[in-house]
């Protein structure tokens, strides 16, 4: 016995806001599962990744903006701060094909921000924790990740009372 089955898939880019709310994301914000509304900057030169991680984070309640590459980031950070809205926090993608990466926009950004907190993302993180926390990161995610292991993450960060 065979079955066939056809699948389709849009692939097509949304219009409107991005951080746009849905049923899910409202039922998210109002469970009071942590500090939801908080504006976070995420940096990654993958298109694939940077809008997941928008949706994932959308979906948690935050306001989320994105950039390909560590200028871009840091332009982004500038502006927003300078506009009285500044981001809360960043993640950043530890290697980018072209442009600077998460260590060099960190540094860049603690420029402009001594009290930056950012997450340092990446599918190849090497050594210890410690290796990052001496750069500057407040925490590390490896990709993959979980929807469960973004928001615990970013919430730590949110939380915590000084940047590293």
């Amino acid at each position: 016995m065979r079955i066939a089955v056809t699948v389709g898939l849009n692939l097509e880019p949304r219009s409107g806001p991005r951080t746009e709310m849905t049923d899910e994301s409202e039922q998210l914000a109002a469970s009071g599962r942590g500090p939801r509304l908080g504006r976070i900057l995420i940096m990654d030169d993958d298109r694939m990744v940077r809008e997941t991680m928008h949706r994932q984070l959308a979906i948690c309640g935050y306001e989320v903006a994105a950039a390909v590459h560590g200028e871009d980031a840091v332009s982004a950070y500038r502006q927003a701060r300078d506009a009285g809205r500044p981001f809360d926090a960043v993640i950043l993608d530890l290697m980018v094909d072209a442009g600077w990466g998460g260590e060099q926009t960190l540094a860049e950004l603690r420029e402009l921000d001594p009290g930056v907190k950012a997450l340092v993302c990446s599918g190849s993180l090497e050594g210890p924790r410690a290796h990052y926390e001496k750069k500057g990161f407040c925490g590390i995610l490896g990709k993959p990740y979980s929807l469960a292991d973004l928001r615990g993450q970013v919430e730590a960060m949110l939380l915590s009372q000084e940047s590293v």
